[in-house]
């Protein structure tokens, strides 16, 4: 995927809003550029930024110059192969040389744990690259790519993964509408909407996390939010709820032709989009300037 303009727009908000510190940067992948210069001067004017284009920011370029340009001293990719000038040569589905223990303050990855197996390798290689205090800025496939890599990732996994249990102190979740990406989505946690994100079909979308890392630890466990603890039930979360009469309705319907199907189906798609407008709030990032302003007013 490389850093495209979603990828600069994650950056961008990273260094600015969020004051992530990009002193030393360690990448998966040496990602290319994929943003035009008039996009990239579109993310500067918006933003406010001062930053001019350069002539290392061009479309195929390596991230290097870039990357430096928002601050970064050291920049070191990781890949498994040297195909593209890797700093280092190392397979992310196995554990990383000693040596690169908590040595960098932001971890960057656009577009390459998607086409690695051994996700919770690669979950458990972020936590040990980033020191104390250091950001994790990840932007991955969500939906719409299913032959793009190995994998595609739900909100839930990232909230689950840079959770407090896994020694993180906060973790922001995005959905990029790929056809629409200089709008962008916020996505609210499982635990405050007792139910899972509903997120409708047939859009393509990127999804961006943004985790600050608060403690070590030797490795990281992901739970859907479901089965995270009983109190779900007890809280009466939505998954958990007991049959109803409409649930068995709706089921009868099924074996139903024609009409009463298609009609079922534009009713649940309906339904779903309802509930993804009031899970989210669309903002554009270059005039966020702190992700505390982003709050959510649920409904549901």
């Amino acid at each position: 995927m490389g850093i495209d303009i979603s990828g600069l727009r994650a950056i961008e908000l990273a260094v600015r809003a969020v004051k992530v510190d990009f002193t030393s940067v360690a990448t998966l992948a040496r990602h290319e550029i994929h943003f035009s210069k008039s996009q990239f001067e579109r993310v500067m004017s918006r933003s406010g930024g001062a930053m001019r284009y350069r002539p290392g920011f061009g479309v195929s370029c390596h991230q290097e110059e870039l990357l430096k340009a928002f601050g970064a001293e050291t920049v070191v990719s990781f890949d498994g192969s040297a195909y593209e000038g890797a700093s280092v040569v190392a397979d992310f589905n196995m554990p990383l040389p000693e040596a690169y223990r908590g040595q960098f303050s932001a971890y960057l990855d656009f577009g390459s744990m998607e086409h690695v197996f051994n996700v919770k390798q690669v979950l458990e290689n972020i936590q040990f690259l980033l020191a104390i205090g250091g950001t994790a800025v990840i932007l991955t496939n969500c939906d719409g790519h299913a032959a793009h890599g190995l994998y595609q990732f739900s909100p839930v996994f990232f909230f689950s993964a840079f959770s407090e249990a896994n020694g993180y102190s906060s973790a922001h979740v995005f959905l990029v509408d790929i056809e629409r990406p200089d709008r962008w989505l916020a996505i609210d946690t499982p635990a405050r909407l007792g139910r899972r994100n509903t997120i409708p079909a047939g859009r393509r979308l990127y999804v961006v996390c943004i985790a600050k890392k608060a403690e070590d630890r030797a490795t990281v466990s992901v739970q859907q939010s479901d089965y995270e603890t009983a109190a779900w039930v007890e809280a009466g979360h939505k998954h958990c709820r007991p049959v109803r009469r409409s649930m068995v309705f709706r089921a009868a319907i099924d074996h139903l032709p024609g009409l009463a199907v298609a009609v079922k189906s534009a009713q649940i798609r309906l339904q779903m989009r309802k509930l993804f407008r009031a899970q989210t709030l669309a903002f554009e990032p270059e005039r966020c300037t702190s992700l505390v302003d982003i709050e959510f007013r649920i409904g549901v």
